[in-house]
């Protein structure tokens, strides 16, 4: 499943400039690994799988090691509510976050690895990164999310906490998110 996951998110996004953009721009400022995250995966593979819409124009990367970024002619340099840089030119956003600077496996003092974010994430169609370096998807609990059309709760903590964030019910937040994809809601018990 792993395969098909990663075939179907190549082919989605091969023809994207936007990403294409984005992912060079992350590597020029980045060292080691780099995998993007979030809804650019998920709705890519969604979009392959049972032809539901993917617009991307906003792509989330970690990487292993972030760099100094210097001006950049047509970009507009900021920080997202967690202070990793974020990236604007036009409709395009990138967000580019070092993996050690994870707020989620900070908060738990984790190690800053990939399978600790997977692992921490709210939810579980969010449970899923495309390597850049190997070409693979990763994350079997987003992959299943995907595979049975579901969205539910991965980390609960994390979950209720983003939620509130967004001034939202954790309930509402998967309403909202399984909504958007087509998929069903796997609700918490309240």
């Amino acid at each position: 499943m792993l395969l098909e996951a990663s075939l179907a998110f190549q082919q989605t996004i091969s023809g994207n400039k936007s990403y294409k953009e984005a992912l060079a721009l992350t590597r020029q400022f980045s060292e080691g690994n780099v995998w993007i995250i979030g809804g650019t995966v998920f709705r890519s593979i969604a979009q392959a799988w049972y032809g539901t819409s993917s617009e991307n124009s906003d792509f989330d990367f970690i990487v292993e090691k972030l760099l100094l970024i210097n001006n950049l002619d047509g970009w507009n340099i900021g920080c997202t509510r967690f202070g990793s840089p974020r990236l604007k030119k036009a409709d395009l956003l990138v967000d580019i976050v070092p993996l050690n600077d994870m707020v989620n496996i900070k908060r738990k003092d984790l190690a800053p690895t990939i399978d600790n974010y997977l692992a921490t994430v709210p939810l579980t169609i969010q449970s899923i990164v495309y390597d850049i370096t190997t070409k693979k998807i990763m994350g079997a609990v987003g992959i299943n999310a995907l595979k049975t059309r579901t969205v539910g709760i991965n980390d609960s903590s994390t979950a209720i906490e983003y939620a509130s964030s967004l001034g939202l019910s954790v309930n509402d937040l998967i309403l909202e998110k399984a909504s958007s994809l087509g998929f069903t809601p796997q609700l918490m018990n309240e």
